[in-house]
């Protein structure tokens, strides 16, 4: 150890063995001597530090940088700054640096480097925090438990129209305007004191002396059983102020659960930018998909449905901390964002931790309700150094997770990024699919349980993909519909469809109806009825005997022009049946205003029957409107003999699945029916 001017022993071992980093420099920049403190918090040895420049260390330090700090040292006697330190395994250490000259030592000086990386995330929370605070619109004040003031944010300054320096160190009577009796304060400590909180019309006074009324709520802030602050929020009543606060809730609120809409989400979503940006602090956004919420909404009405949200919102609310937003991102999906340090190393235990909120069932009335989350998450910079992606990436990553059969949590990663490479194949492959006979047609029996009859088949469509192989209609469909394909696609198999019913009702094979899956999209092209008249007038096949299914988002908006083809295909003869019942938009209510003739309850729904109560309620109930206002019900997805007489307590006759037939091939169907028609007699 060098000597820094006193030349005694103690010196030395001060030195040695402070908890801050130590140096010492001369007058052009190099080290000369370095304690242990500072090997320690950077990893290198003695050896790989004596002798280097301090620029050798500091991230953004230049030699001229060191010139003009070694020139103001000389000129004040020390200097004091922040900087960051680059460790030997290449990590970046915020520190703060106290520079002095040498006593006695001309043209030596030392420095004191001080780790301040968890007073750096305190700060950062900090901010977060205040910034959130600053940004409420109600107005805060918080006092000591003696009631001296100690802070008001911004809102309080411009309702009140006090600065902060004119109210801080005074208690609140300052804004009062002696309308209120001592009774009436009294109650209100009486409350504080007993429950912790009071909340209530009070009429206060401005500093221009204007009285007016305001919401309050005061909370008493505990330290082990005392009381040591009070926190009280307000809002303006007065009829300008209240029209002001209901346009600002209405502009950055969901109305119907009162938390964050999307725009204050994108703001705070900038708040948490501005933080990496100057703190370098990592943020997470998590996504949220309320499964089988829409089901339960058409179930049990929109009442039901209302509540339900607000229940969750509320659930999800109370867990998240003051720095997190939490808003509503549609109709039955939510969005969190987190800034935080620590958030990315832990985000499958919050997410797991979300999803355990929903184990507990929600209540309407008597109805038990139990639902679950689909849940997507993307961390910024992680995954992405474009704030703009991390949005979307979670919302795929959510997408994803609801593919899944049994993971309900999803992080984004590179599987997902090129499942949208994948996606663009497949639609390349469905613009030839048709021409090289990819595309093939099966037909799966509807049955009446009762009588053991086949009354009906579903025409399905298959693609045998050349390099991947089978490929789901759930996978090809979606892209089919968003590329446009669909049109054409969906006038093929509907040739398909007609030709064979023809060809089996003349051979005396079958002579049931056929139903034929139409997208929303063959809806949208002007010339579809024109070109199905003239399929029906080609293949001389009644109308009658061609069921039309369509999915329940075809009446998410009463579109007039989706209800006119409707009521136009029902008035040429074709029966409409509306496919997945419970997993859309629709409702019972909207639907017996339409020209529908048969809903068929999603498979979803049939699975657990047997023994899930929710279930058998909402199967029933679907079953008991459909009938009283006129409808068929089929249920899909039927495996298993209990599940036949489960539906048939329920009075669901009409069936379809695994338990009577996977869907046939053209050629192998005939045989089926025939076998099937033997067994039933």
């Amino acid at each position: 150890m060098k000597d820094y001017g006193q030349g005694d022993i103690s010196l030395r071992l001060l030195v040695e063995r402070m908890l801050d980093g130590f140096w010492l420099v001369n007058k052009h920049g190099v080290i000369l001597d370095v304690n242990e403190q500072y090997l320690s918090l950077t990893g290198y040895s003695k050896e790989e530090v004596v002798g280097h420049l301090i620029e050798d260390f500091e991230l953004f330090e230049s030699n001229q940088d060191t010139n003009d700090r070694i020139a103001k040292i000389t000129e004040f006697g020390s200097v004091r700054f922040e900087s960051k330190h680059v460790t030997k395994n290449g990590e970046v250490v915020d520190v703060e640096v106290m520079a002095s000259a040498v006593p006695n030592k001309e043209g030596l000086f030392f420095g004191l480097i001080r780790d301040i990386r968890v007073r750096k995330e305190y700060e950062a929370k900090l901010l977060l925090t205040n910034n959130i605070i600053n940004q409420a619109s109600d107005g805060i004040l918080v006092t000591d438990s003696s009631g001296i003031i100690e802070y008001v944010n911004q809102s309080f300054i411009n309702i009140t129209g006090y600065q902060s320096d004119e109210v801080i160190g005074k208690t609140p009577a300052v804004l009062s305007s002696g309308m209120q009796s001592a009774s009436f304060y009294d109650q209100m400590w009486a409350s504080l004191e007993k429950k912790g909180v009071w909340a209530g019309e009070v009429w206060n006074k401005k500093k221009t002396g204007e009285i007016y009324p305001e919401w309050l709520t005061i909370n008493s802030l505990k330290s082990g059983k005392k009381t040591s602050h009070y926190i009280a929020h307000f809002n303006d009543l007065s009829e300008s102020k209240r029209l002001t606060s209901q346009q600002e809730f209405l502009e950055f609120h969901d109305l119907l659960t009162g938390i964050a809409n999307l725009k204050l989400f994108n703001q705070r979503l900038s708040i948490a930018q501005m933080l990496y940006e100057k703190q370098n602090v990592p943020y997470v956004i998590i996504m949220l998909d309320v499964s089988r919420f829409k089901t339960v909404n058409d179930a049990l009405g929109h009442a039901a449905g209302d509540h339900i949200l607000k229940e969750i919102a509320k659930r999800l609310a109370k867990r998240i901390r003051l720095s997190d937003t939490l808003a509503r991102f549609s109709g039955n999906q939510f969005v969190i964002l987190m800034s935080e340090q620590n958030v990315p190393q832990n985000i499958d235990k919050i997410c797991q931790n979300i999803a355990a909120y929903f184990d507990e069932p929600f209540y309407f009335g008597t109805q038990n309700i139990k639902l679950s989350v689909n849940i997507g998450a993307a961390i910024f910079p992680e995954h992405s150094k474009e704030h703009n992606d991390i949005l979307a990436y979670a919302e795929m990553a959510m997408y994803h997770a609801k593919k899944q059969q049994y993971d309900y949590i999803q992080l984004f990663n590179n599987q997902i990024k090129q499942a949208l490479s994948t996606r663009n194949k497949l639609e390349e492959g469905l613009k030839t699919a048709i021409k090289r006979d990819q595309l093939t047609v099966y037909f799966q029996p509807q049955v009446n349980s009762a009588t053991n009859e086949v009354f009906a088949i579903e025409c399905l469509l298959r693609w045998q993909h050349p390099e991947l192989g089978s490929i789901s209609p759930d996978t090809f469909i979606p892209i089919a519909e968003e590329s446009g394909l669909i049109c054409e696609i969906g006038d093929w198999v509907m040739e398909q469809a007609l030709t064979h019913v023809r060809q089996w009702l003349l051979s005396n094979i079958f002579d049931g109806k056929v139903a034929v899956n139409v997208s929303i999209a063959q809806f949208l092209n002007p010339n579809y009825l024109v070109g199905l008249r003239n399929l029906l007038s080609k293949t001389l096949v009644a109308a009658s005997k061609v069921e039309i299914e369509v999915t329940e988002s075809l009446f998410s908006n009463q579109d007039a022009d989706h209800l006119a083809i409707l009521k136009e295909l029902n008035l040429m003869g074709f029966p409409i049946a509306i496919d997945d019942f419970g997993t859309g938009y629709s409702s019972l209510h909207r639907i017996k205003m339409m020209p529908v003739n048969t809903i068929k309850i999603d498979k979803c729904f049939i699975d657990n029957i047997e023994t899930d109560v929710s279930d058998q309620t909402i199967v029933q109930a679907v079953v008991n409107i459909a009938k009283s206002i006129g409808l068929n019900v089929l249920a899909e997805g039927v495996e298993t003999q209990g599940q036949v007489n489960k539906l048939a307590e329920f009075g669901c006759y009409y069936c379809q699945g695994y338990f009577y037939a996977k869907p046939q091939p053209i050629d192998t169907f005939p045989n089926w029916l025939a076998e099937f028609k033997n067994k039933s007699v």
